[in-house]
């Protein structure tokens, strides 16, 4: 359930605007090293989490790193539909159930556009570009 959790959150939803209470969007001044680092950080947080973790718990986690990762925001030189990613991954993260179940959780990106899909493989491709890490590496950074 925690991987599938990350995994799904770390692809998908709208704006960042209700990302960390309204605070705005996520700086764009983050060095690589630092941003690389959150992005690690975000992915063994949830590795730490046995597998007897409560949906609260992995959800209450998986949003504390995202926050995290939202104060830390992205380098300057992030493309604009990774950028775009990115905050529709934030988004989606803020916007899970504190009790999100699986089933909540494996349909996070059932509503996402065609366009919205680009943007969160753009942000994949640069995790996997920038940080050695994809999202589609179940259950922690390859």
């Amino acid at each position: 359930m925690k991987q599938a959790l990350l995994t799904l959150a770390v692809l998908a939803v709208i704006s960042v605007t209700s990302v960390a209470c309204n605070a705005g969007r996520p700086p764009t001044d983050a060095s690589p090293d630092t941003f690389c680092a959150q992005v690690h950080d975000f992915y063994s947080g949830v590795d730490r989490l046995g597998g007897g973790a409560s949906n609260h718990e992995v959800a209450g986690l998986v949003k504390q790193l995202a926050r995290r990762l939202a104060d830390v925001g992205t380098p300057g030189d992030i493309p604009t539909d990774a950028r775009q990613g990115f905050e529709l991954t934030l988004d989606a993260i803020h916007d899970l159930p504190d009790d999100a179940s699986t089933a909540e959780v494996e349909a996070i990106d059932a509503d996402l556009s065609l366009d919205e899909r680009r943007d969160t493989q753009a942000f994949d491709t640069y995790l996997a570009l920038t940080c050695g890490t994809s999202t589609d590496a179940v259950g922690g950074p390859v």
